[in-house]
C-alpha cells in the first residue's frame, strides 16, 4: 500500500494491527478511507496530531468528550461523490 494521504505504510500497517473495536481506530479507518489528514483530525478536536496518532494506533483511548465528537465528526464528513 503506498502512502495514503501523508500517511506512511507503518502507520497504515499500526492501523491494520490495532483492535477495531477501539473508537480511536476506527476513526484512523475513516481517515484512511475519506483522504483525511490528521492536522484536520487535531484541529477538528483541539489536540495535537500526536494524540491522534496514538488513537489510531490504540495506544491510547480517547477521553468520553471526544467520543461523542468523534462519532459527530464521522457522521457529518461529506459523503464522497459517486
Amino acid at each position: 500500500m503506498s502512502d495514503v494521504r501523508g500517511y506512511s505504510y507503518a502507520l497504515v500497517k499500526s492501523i491494520q494491527a490495532a483492535d477495531p473495536d477501539k473508537i480511536g481506530v476506527q476513526l484512523a479507518d475513516f481517515c484512511l478511507h475519506h483522504d483525511i489528514p490528521v492536522a484536520t483530525v487535531a484541529r477538528a478536536f483541539e489536540v495535537t496530531r500526536q494524540t491522534v496518532y496514538s488513537w489510531f494506533t490504540g495506544k491510547f483511548q480517547p477521553k468520553a468528550p471526544h467520543v461523542a465528537q468523534i462519532a459527530e465528526f464521522m457522521a457529518a464528513w461529506p459523503k464522497p461523490q459517486a
